[in-house]
Parts: structure tokens; sequence; C-alpha cells
């Protein structure tokens, strides 16, 4: 979808009244480009440590997580977050 909207401007650009080959083809290589550079910022990484612990977990596991909990739990319960007390505004 994103790349039909980047052909699109490619095409607006070009004042075409309609989106060519070439434009797809430009709009590919933009979305290319920014999945490639995105990958060689980010490498495999969330940003988040949770995120990140999960992804792993599920590339480790091809066929899934088990339905129990242990499997995502964290090894040390001191290390387990505690939720923020609520404030009321």
């Amino acid at each position: 979808m994103h790349v039909a909207r980047l052909a699109l401007i490619y095409a607006l650009f070009d004042r075409s009244e309609q989106i060519r080959l070439e434009h797809l083809r430009a709009g590919l290589a933009v979305w290319r480009y920014s999945a490639d550079s995105t990958s060689w910022v980010f490498g495999d990484s969330l940003g988040a440590p949770t995120g990140d612990e999960i992804w792993m977990a599920a590339k480790e596991r091809p066929t899934g997580l088990s339905p129990a909990r242990t499997e995502m739990d964290p090894p040390d319960p001191s290390l387990a977050r505690k939720a923020a007390p609520s404030s009321a505004c």
C-alpha cells in the first residue's frame, strides 16, 4: 500500500494522469531503501528490552511459544516490573 502511495506521488510529480510502471518501480526503490536503512541503523532490535526479549524468544521457537507464561517470566522475580500506582487527576 505504501509503495502505491509513493508511486502516486511520483506520478503527480510527472504530471501523469496514470501511475505507470516507472512510478511503481521508483516507489518500490524508496520503500526498499527505507527498509534497508532502518535495518542497518536498528538491526534486529525493537528498541525496548521487553519487546526485544519476546522477539528473540519467538525467533528461537519457530513453532511458537507455549501457552505457559513461564517461558516469558523473568528468571528472577525481583526483575518483574511492578505496576506504577495510578494518580488521580
